[in-house]
C-alpha cells in the first residue's frame, strides 16, 4: 500500500510541475498587463518602467525559471493589479469562500445522487428508474450558467424565497450550491446505478438472499459496499472539476471566492494571480485525488495486495 501511495505522490509532483509550466505560459497569451493597468494617457516611459520592474523585458524562459525558483520557496509573486499584495495571499484569502461553496455542492450532490442511484438500480425499469435517468440526463446537459440564471429569476426574483447573490448566511449558499451540484448528481447517479446493478447480480448477493439476509441490509450494506468503489474512483475527478467550475458559478451569483478573483485577474492580465490560482486549484485537486486513492486502497483489498 505504501508503494502504491508513493507512486501516486510522484505522479502528483509531476502533474504540479506541468501545470506550473502551462500556467506560466498560457497566462501570457492575453497580452501584456501594462496595456491593461496603465492609464490611457500614459507614455512609453512609464510603460518601460513597469516592464522593467516586473521583469517582463527578460526572455520568457528566464522569467519562467525565476518564477519556478521563487515558487519552490513559496513565493508566487506580487499581484500586478492589486499592488503591494501577494498573489498567493489574495488567492488564499478568497479560497475559504470557494471551498465552502464546493463543499456544499459535493455534500448536496452525494446526499441526492447515491440514494437515487441505489433506488434506480433496485427499481430498474420502473417509473422511478426513468425519473432518475431524466434527472441524470438533465444534470449533464443543462449549462450551469444558464441554470443559475433561471434559478435566480424564478426562486429569488419572482418568488423571493432566497437572495439573488452575494454572501451573508446559509440562504445565500443554497442557489449556487444547487447549481454547482447538478453535474455531480448526474454523474454519481449513473455510476452508482450501473455499479449497483452489477453488484445485485453477483453470486455474493445471491448467496446472501439464500441465507435469508434481510433485503434492506443486502441493498444498503452488502451491495452498496461492493458498488461504492466505482463512483469513488471517479469522485476525485469530479471534485476537482467542481472546484474549477466555481469560476462560472461565482461570477453568476457574485460569490466572493477565488473563481471571481480569477476573472478579475484575467481581465486585468494579472499573471501572478492567475498563476497562483491555477497552482492552488491543482494542489486541491491533487489532494482530493490522493484522499480518494487512500480510501480506495482501504476499501479494495486488491490494491493493498498489489
Amino acid at each position: 500500500m505504501w508503494w502504491y501511495l508513493a507512486k501516486r505522490l510522484l505522479q502528483s509532483l509531476a502533474t504540479l510541475f506541468v501545470v506550473s509550466f502551462l500556467a506560466f505560459f498560457m497566462s501570457r497569451i492575453s497580452g501584456s498587463p501594462v496595456d491593461a493597468l496603465l492609464p490611457v494617457d500614459a507614455g512609453q516611459e512609464e510603460a518601460d518602467i513597469l516592464i522593467a520592474e516586473w521583469g517582463l523585458d527578460r526572455p520568457l524562459p528566464v522569467q519562467y525559471l525565476t518564477f519556478l525558483g521563487n515558487a519552490l520557496q513559496g513565493d508566487l509573486g506580487e499581484a500586478l493589479k492589486w499592488r503591494g499584495q501577494s498573489a498567493l495571499g489574495l488567492v488564499l484569502e478568497r479560497l475559504p469562500a470557494t471551498m465552502t461553496l464546493a463543499g456544499a455542492a459535493i455534500l448536496l450532490g452525494l446526499v441526492i445522487a447515491v440514494p437515487l442511484g441505489v433506488i434506480s438500480a433496485v427499481k430498474k425499469g420502473t417509473w422511478i428508474d426513468r425519473v432518475a435517468k431524466v434527472i441524470a440526463l438533465l444534470g449533464q446537459s443543462l449549462p450551469e450558467f444558464w441554470l443559475g440564471i433561471v434559478l435566480i429569476w424564478i426562486i429569488a426574483v419572482n418568488l423571493g424565497w432566497l437572495p439573488t447573490s452575494g454572501t451573508g448566511g446559509l440562504s445565500h449558499l443554497v442557489l449556487p450550491a444547487i447549481t454547482l451540484s447538478t453535474t455531480l448528481v448526474a454523474a454519481i447517479t449513473r455510476l452508482t446505478r450501473s455499479a449497483m446493478l452489477d453488484a445485485l447480480d453477483s453470486e455474493f448477493i445471491k448467496l446472501c438472499r439464500v441465507k435469508g439476509v434481510r433485503e434492506r441490509r443486502i441493498i444498503w450494506v452488502h451491495a452498496l459496499r461492493n458498488a461504492v468503489s466505482v463512483p469513488l474512483t471517479y469522485f476525485g475527478v469530479l471534485a476537482g472539476a467542481i472546484l474549477t467550475r466555481t469560476v462560472v458559478i461565482e461570477t453568476v451569483f457574485a460569490w466572493p471566492g477565488t473563481g471571481s478573483l480569477v476573472i478579475e485577474a484575467v481581465l486585468g492580465r494579472d499573471f501572478a494571480v492567475v498563476q497562483a490560482a491555477m497552482i492552488v486549484f491543482v494542489l486541491v485537486f491533487i489532494a482530493a485525488n490522493l484522499f480518494v486513492d487512500i480510501l480506495y486502497a482501504v476499501i479494495d483489498p486488491r490494491i493493498r495486495v498489489e
